[in-house]
C-alpha cells in the first residue's frame, strides 16, 4: 500500500467513530447542549460529579439535564461524600444556593414530565423518566441539598418556600411550551389543508 493509505484509513475510521449516534464522544462534541447552566456552573457539575463518580448529560427532547451514577459508584457514594464536600467547599454561599436552585428546577422539570406522562398513560416516556433519569437526578440533588442546608442554616429555614416557588414557575414554563407546540401543530395542519 502507498504511504497515503494509512492516513486516509485513519481519517475514515475517525469519521465513522464520531458519526455513530450512540457514541458518547459524538454527543460530547457535536450534540445539542443545555442552556440551563453557565460555564462556571458546568465546572461545578464537573467537579462534583467526578467526586462522587457520577456523570451528566442532557435530553433535548425533554429539555432535562440529568445526572447518573457510573458503574459501582452507588456503593461508594457514602465514601465519596467527603470528596463532594471538598469540591464545593471553595464556592461562596450565594453562588452555591443559586446553583442548587437551578439543579432543583431541573429536578422538578423531570418530576413534572413524569407526572404528565403518567396522567396521559404514555408509559414508555413515563418509565424512561422515572426509572432512568430521575434516580440519578434525585441522588445528586439531595446530596447537594444536604450540604447546602448544613452550610447555610438560614437558607435551610426557607428552602421549602423556595422549592414551591420554583415548582410553580417550572410548571408554568412547561405548560407554555406544550401550548406553543399545540399551536404550531395546529398551524401546520391548517397549512396542509390549504
Amino acid at each position: 500500500m502507498t504511504s497515503l493509505a494509512y492516513p486516509i484509513r485513519a481519517i475514515l475510521m475517525a469519521a465513522l467513530f464520531f458519526s455513530l449516534p450512540g457514541c458518547m464522544y459524538y454527543y460530547q462534541y457535536f450534540g445539542i447542549r443545555s442552556d440551563t447552566f453557565s460555564q462556571r456552573e458546568i465546572g461545578i457539575i464537573d467537579r462534583t460529579t467526578q467526586a462522587i463518580q457520577f456523570d451528566y448529560g442532557y435530553d433535548d427532547g425533554l429539555d432535562v439535564d440529568y445526572f447518573f451514577p457510573l458503574p459501582n459508584s452507588m456503593a461508594a457514594l457514602k465514601n465519596n461524600e467527603a470528596k463532594f464536600i471538598k469540591a464545593i467547599d471553595d464556592i461562596d454561599n450565594n453562588t452555591l444556593v443559586a446553583f442548587y436552585e437551578k439543579v432543583w428546577q431541573n429536578h422538578e422539570k423531570a418530576v413534572l414530565q413524569k407526572e404528565y406522562f403518567g396522567a396521559r398513560k404514555k408509559w414508555k416516556e413515563y418509565t424512561y423518566v422515572s426509572k432512568y433519569l430521575l434516580p440519578g437526578i434525585e441522588e445528586y440533588t439531595l446530596l447537594l441539598e444536604k450540604y447546602i442546608v448544613k452550610r447555610d442554616p438560614d437558607y435551610g429555614s426557607r428552602i421549602a418556600v423556595r422549592k414551591a416557588a420554583i415548582r410553580g414557575r417550572v410548571n408554568q414554563d412547561l405548560q407554555n411550551k406544550r401550548d406553543m407546540k399545540k399551536f404550531q401543530h395546529y398551524e401546520t395542519v391548517l397549512r396542509q389543508r390549504k
